[in-house]
């Protein structure tokens, strides 16, 4: 597809009131906004008559990666996709379409997206039944299996797909991400029962063993993996890249992720771990918690730091002092670092958000990021936020220096509304997630069409 007709794909939604529509500063006509060399604020909104999902990520041009599920319907740009479908889209940062694909599915549950140095995109997540891949298909064999799949950088091409999953009776989950700067693909996941992720079958021990395994760039060919068991259940929950892998388990009872058996102590445990990243050899690992249960969800390294982020609900420690929320009987969050060779802590702390607070966390461009939900006024480390509607969406940032707040912002209406991702790019941070009525952005209101709509800022 020619430049000018990617820019007419990506400006021709006029007729769908409601849709999918561009916001463009007042003086910039659609074209010379696409060939602007430093393009600015934009915000995106497209979606359908139901609930709709979504995952972002930025590649490290700017441009932006959209994941969504048509639940059965979704109206994007030009396209109206009136089956059930897994929905990845790419924008060029002027913005203009680079692609948009869809795969029919009918359950389908997209869990991560990530870009790699070469800008080709990769979605994992879990379905149930077929994911067509047009002239072939995964098809699941248990109650839910993960997949992952991997899109061309300038076309979208569908470049590689895997099965991970086998006969089980709770399900397969793919949980988290990550790519190394060559482009290969590293995956932490949970299974139960019989699995395969790399041709072999290996049956679980615990209720679910933990699965991680490294995918090379242009086809996803398996390269290694190393699957985590103990009596109890042993989920690899994050990973991370930054020169060898580390990975973050959510531990119940003993294991050993390669090295010594490592003792429970609580009810639930967080294991780190770090792997050679070429063959997957086990290079370190510790065990850290109180007596109650103690999780993480995000996992990051930089400069030769790994740092740490979870949920706080009582007294504990990771490494350090003794943790406990800010308000007794609310989950807090907690930021930890640690040595990245030797696993040492080095220091923690807790954010000051409480259980009106929910989301995730990820490390972009040395600060902690933040983006999920507020329901009721509070405070997540500055000024108190109130949310217009019953859910606004948050976005909130602190400093991996030492966890002190840097900025928080909400985006809503009278509806429930939610953030789903934050990334910085060369031409301003990007917001991702949903909204669920009117919202006033900054030029002006949008309407959702369904339960929810898809949003993208760029500030």
């Amino acid at each position: 597809m020619d430049r000018q007709s990617v820019v007419a794909l990506a400006f021709s939604t006029a007729a769908l009131a409601g849709g999918c529509q561009f916001e463009l500063p007042a003086d910039r006509s659609p074209i010379d906004a696409a060939i602007d060399a430093t393009p600015g604020p934009m915000v995106l909104t497209y979606g359908g008559p139901s609930t709709d999902l979504v995952l972002g990520a930025v590649g490290p041009d700017g441009a932006i990666v959209v994941v969504s599920v048509a639940r059965p319907e979704l109206r994007i740009f030009d396209l109206v996709i009136s089956t059930p479908s897994l929905v990845v889209a790419k924008l060029t940062p002027e913005p203009a379409v680079a692609w948009v694909r869809h795969l029919d599915a009918g359950d389908v549950s997209p869990r991560r997206v990530v870009v790699t140095s070469a800008g080709d995109v990769i979605v994992g997540g879990t379905f149930t039944g077929t994911l067509s891949l047009g002239a072939s298909a995964l098809v699941s064999q248990g109650v839910r299996d993960a997949f992952l799949l991997e899109f061309s950088a300038d076309a979208g091409d569908l470049t590689g797909a895997v099965l991970l999953g086998g006969l089980d009776d709770e399900g397969d989950y793919l949980n988290d991400l990550a790519v190394n700067d060559a482009g290969d693909v590293y995956v932490a996941a949970s299974y139960s029962g019989a699995f395969s992720g790399c041709g072999v079958t290996h049956n679980a021990v615990g209720s679910y063993d933990g699965y991680v395994a490294r995918y090379a760039a242009h086809g996803l060919g398996c390269r290694w993996e190393r699957v985590v068991t103990g009596a109890g259940s042993n989920i690899a929950v994050a990973i991370a890249v930054t020169g060898q892998v580390f990975v973050g388990f959510a531990s119940y009872g003993d294991v050993s992720v390669g090295g010594a058996v490592l003792t429970g102590r609580g009810s639930a445990d967080i294991v780190l771990a770090r792997y050679q990243w070429d063959t997957g050899d086990h290079l370190a690992s510790v065990r850290l918690g109180g007596a109650q249960t103690d999780g993480l969800d995000a996992l990051d390294g930089a400069g030769g730091s790994l740092f740490v982020a979870g949920p706080v609900a009582g007294p504990t420690s990771v490494g350090g002092p003794t943790l406990s929320p800010s308000t007794p009987g609310q989950t807090d969050r907690y930021l930890a670092r640690f040595d990245a060779t030797t696993l040492a802590h080095r220091w923690s702390r807790t954010l000051g958000v409480d259980g009106r607070v929910a989301g995730s966390m990820h490390l972009d461009g040395g600060e902690l990021a933040l983006s999920g939900s507020l329901s009721a006024p509070a405070s997540v480390g500055g000024p108190v936020l109130t949310p217009v509607g019953s859910r606004d969406a948050l976005f909130a940032r602190y400093s991996v220096v030492d966890g002190s707040h840097l900025d928080s912002q909400l985006v809503g209406g009278l509806s429930v509304d939610d953030g789903a991702a934050q990334w910085t790019t060369p031409y301003g941070v990007v917001w991702f997630g949903t909204v669920g009525d009117t919202v006033q952005f900054p030029s002006g209101p949008r309407a959702a069409r369904g339960g929810n709509d898809v949003f993208v800022m760029r500030r």
